[in-house]
């Protein structure tokens, strides 16, 4: 590899790991990367991926990009062109999206692919030495989280169905696959692991953390709104309970504004919503994929650091006086 070519980061995931953090980071602070000469492009990258796949002929439809806003395919359609004109020959570039891992690393016949889709990105991106970041949440955190964004988003199930439903889901040979295809095109020294947990970030925060390896020196803390923050458990819990899952008649702000009253209230949040003994079974189950990092990426270090909680029983019982304030609310709407 050219080590004189200028570097494309490209920030692939995973999803539930601060891809929306990152998104608000580009968009509303790219002096945060400019002022250490890297152009942020300030769109999800999925757009361009897919016209790579397509000028490539990988039939890859799972990637196929609809344009729904037109404004937003415009500037990506400029960028392709900019890129082609030579334009960003003399800048590191900073690219995201959490769809190259989320829709290749967790299906097997897809991670096959993936070596094929990632020499298909380094090639169009010639001018540049392609790095790859990834931040991976905890399997047993992922799931959770992934819960609590599925009964935000109007498609909550009771957990007792939702916990069926994860103890067959291990992404753990997928996961290897992908990343052993990536190794293979780009190599192990421009892959960059970086668990998601406030215990392994440079200084607990993700755009530190990004920005130490970026090698972006001096920059101080900036403060993101990400758009995507969990709810109180109790808003969370009312929800399941009390309104038939897929169909979301209630807007985030509308939960959020909920969530920040309880907290206003005092009431203490629950924010685990799985017993112990499933959290180890969920871990178990991808160990052969943390055993592969801890060797090849942390020096034999655990990959995770964060304490797995001790509780055996996650039940939780919302306070009757919060249940009652969180109906009439989500009634009476904004």
């Amino acid at each position: 590899m050219d080590n004189s070519k200028p570097v494309a980061y490209l920030r692939i995931g995973s999803d539930k790991a601060g891809t929306t953090s990152i998104g608000n980071l580009v968009t509303r602070h790219p002096e945060f990367f400019t002022d250490a000469d890297i152009f942020p492009f300030r769109r999800n990258f999925i757009h361009i991926v897919d016209r790579i796949l397509q000028d490539a002929g990988i039939n890859a439809p799972y990637f196929a990009y609809h344009g729904r806003v037109p404004r937003l395919v415009d500037e990506s359609e400029k960028f392709i062109n900019d890129y082609s004109a030579g334009r960003f020959n003399d800048s590191s570039l900073f690219l995201y999206t959490e769809v190259i891992w989320g829709r290749c690393a967790k299906i097997p016949q897809r991670a096959t692919l993936s070596g094929d889709i990632l020499r298909a990105i380094q090639n169009w991106l010639s001018n540049h030495r392609l790095k790859i970041i990834l931040h991976l949440r905890r399997a047993d955190l992922y799931f959770e989280s992934l819960y609590g964004q599925s009964v935000k988003g109007g498609r909550g199930v009771p957990l007792e169905e939702f916990v069926n439903g994860i103890r067959a889901r291990t992404f753990n040979e997928s996961h290897l696959r992908f990343l052993r295809n990536a190794e293979e095109v780009i190599g192990r020294d421009n892959i960059i692991i970086r668990p998601f947990e406030r215990a392994s970030l440079v200084e607990g925060d993700l755009i530190q953390d990004l920005a130490f390896f970026l090698n972006i020196k001096n920059n101080d803390s900036i403060n993101l709104s990400t758009g995507n923050e969990r709810l109180h458990r109790s808003v969370t819990e009312v929800l399941v309970e009390n309104f038939d899952g897929g169909k979301n008649k209630f807007t985030n702000k509308l939960l959020f504004d909920i969530s920040d009253e309880i907290y206003r209230r005092g009431v203490k949040d629950q924010r685990y919503f799985l017993e112990n003994k499933l959290r180890q079974e969920i871990i178990s189950l991808h160990k052969d994929f943390y055993s592969y990092l801890s060797r090849h990426y942390m020096s034999n270090e655990p990959v995770f650091r964060e304490r797995i909680p001790c509780i055996e029983d996650a039940s939780y019982k919302v306070n009757p006086e919060i249940r009652a304030f969180i109906l009439d609310r989500l009634e009476k709407g904004i």
